[in-house]
């Protein structure tokens, strides 16, 4: 486990994490190896002692492992913070490590993900999270955009035009549509979602209801 591809991309990208990671596996090590010693010693040099000492001497153990393990991670709580490494998007990363030279994918996952709705949305952010560097990401943006916030605005604003499709403004404002979807400011997103559909959100959700009222009608 310690020397697997997994362990490799944790102890780059956070040897802090990856040391606590090798001494808690060391100590668990130390721990079993310990109970299964005593518990050999017990039963062929002290046979005496008997079924119940040897519980015992197993419940401590447990016991001292589990406790020495709280009153690690109490002093070190940002170590569970640090976890993260091993979510779901850090295995796409390194099983399909090729399909992230192809910023279609990379789109899809960020979308998917709703990456672009975190607190660091930057290009530092993001690149960080999906596990590429960030002149990576920024030449593979180029090759499509004019630059990082007009491909991540995109993005942004393919989430706004699905949750206005779904009736989130008939309970939410428009401000709160803009947060919603990882904007800071109401004129940044009333500019990028006219400049990729040509209308205001109001307007696109009337364009939406006349569109909905048109096809009603044609019904039988």
């Amino acid at each position: 486990i310690l020397f697997s591809v997994k362990a490799k991309e944790v102890k780059f990208k956070e040897n802090t994490l990856y040391r606590w990671v090798f001494y808690f596996v060391m100590m668990q090590t130390l721990f079993y190896t310990s109970l299964v010693v005593t518990s050999f010693v017990s039963f062929f040099f002290m046979p005496n002692l008997g079924d119940e000492l040897i519980a015992n001497i197993s419940f401590m153990f447990t016991v001292s492992f589990f406790f020495a393990l709280s009153i690690h991670l109490f002093w070190n709580q940002n170590i569970l913070r640090k976890l993260k490494y091993f979510s779901h998007i850090a295995d796409e990363t390194i099983v399909n490590n090729s399909a992230f030279k192809d910023l279609q994918h990379i789109t899809s996952l960020v979308y998917r993900e709703k990456i672009f709705t975190e607190p660091e949305n930057n290009i530092d952010g993001i690149s960080k999270k999906i596990g590429i560097s960030k002149s990576e990401l920024s030449t593979l943006i180029n090759t499509e955009y004019s630059s990082f916030s007009t491909w991540i605005n995109d993005i942004k604003i393919d989430y706004s035009i699905e949750l206005i499709q779904n009736s989130y403004l008939k309970n939410h404002s428009v401000v709160a549509l803009a947060q919603e979807c990882g904007f800071k400011s109401k004129n940044t997103f009333y500019r990028a979602f006219k400049r990729k559909t040509g209308l205001t959100p109001i307007a696109f959700l009337n364009n939406l209801k006349i569109t909905a009222n048109i096809n009603q009608k044609k019904l039988p």
